[in-house]
């Protein structure tokens, strides 16, 4: 319905209705289809392999771009278009390692192929340099080890709670500070909202499924791509 109200043509408002049914329609589909733990880890496995599969073909290119002058920050994206997508891959797969273990341990079979793949998406995910990627991670995981927190005594409640308070709150300075108001990248991408047509009734129905290179006049290092979640709600809205 809110598609018919976007401000597109026909064929517009046709691929904005396609976009909803076909991610309505993943969503229904990965319903119970995870439904035991093991299956966990042999998704995460299989992410695994395939990341090294796709290094080991695209080795050449993995090379050129850890010798390239343009790639300031030494980063790894092997056949990837961005190094980002890499990151946010190997993120999700370590994330659901640690789910695996989170919910009853790793049984001894499992022991040496589970802390063997951890290491090497670890290392992975530190080669991508993928900032978001990092942040995503730690905070799965914290967020995760809260209800293991409020199984503790009173005291050691506080003082983790405590902790984990200060220490976002230092994080989340430092992030600014040292990273929001002094990387180019960053305030790059920050232009991207300056292009941005938002009105209440596009708020609402979003402004249809517009191309990425509409919101990327202004930044020359493509942040309308890496940050997908702007592009899903201006195209989208709420």
């Amino acid at each position: 319905l809110s598609c018919a109200f976007q401000n597109t043509l026909i064929s517009g408002k046709i691929s904005s209705i396609v976009f909803y049914i076909t991610f309505l329609t993943w969503s229904l589909l990965s319903y119970k289809i995870i439904n035991k733990r093991e299956q966990i880890l042999y998704v995460v496995y299989g992410i695994s392999i395939a990341v090294i599969i796709g290094l080991v073909i695209t080795f050449n290119e993995v090379l050129s771009q850890l010798a390239s002058i343009y790639n300031s920050r030494t980063r790894l994206w092997g056949g990837f278009t961005h190094p980002n997508q890499l990151g946010g891959i190997v993120s999700s797969a370590i994330i659901g390692l640690y789910t695996y273990k989170f919910l009853g341990g790793v049984k001894l079979k499992n022991k040496k192929y589970y802390y063997l793949s951890l290491i090497v998406l670890i290392v992975l995910l530190y080669a991508t340099k993928s900032r978001t990627s990092w942040i995503v991670t730690i905070v799965a995981i914290t967020v995760m080890n809260i209800k293991f927190i409020s199984t503790k005594q009173k005291s050691i409640r506080i003082l983790l709670y405590s902790l984990l308070v200060f220490g976002t709150i230092f994080i989340g300075y430092f992030f600014i500070t040292e990273y929001a108001l002094q990387d180019t990248a960053f305030t790059g991408r920050l232009a991207i909202f300056n292009t941005m047509e938002v009105k209440p009734k596009t708020f609402l129905v979003g402004n249809g499924m517009v191309n990425a290179a509409n919101l990327n006049r202004e930044n020359t290092n493509g942040g309308a791509m890496e940050i997908a979640w702007v592009m899903l709600f201006y195209k989208n809205g709420i």
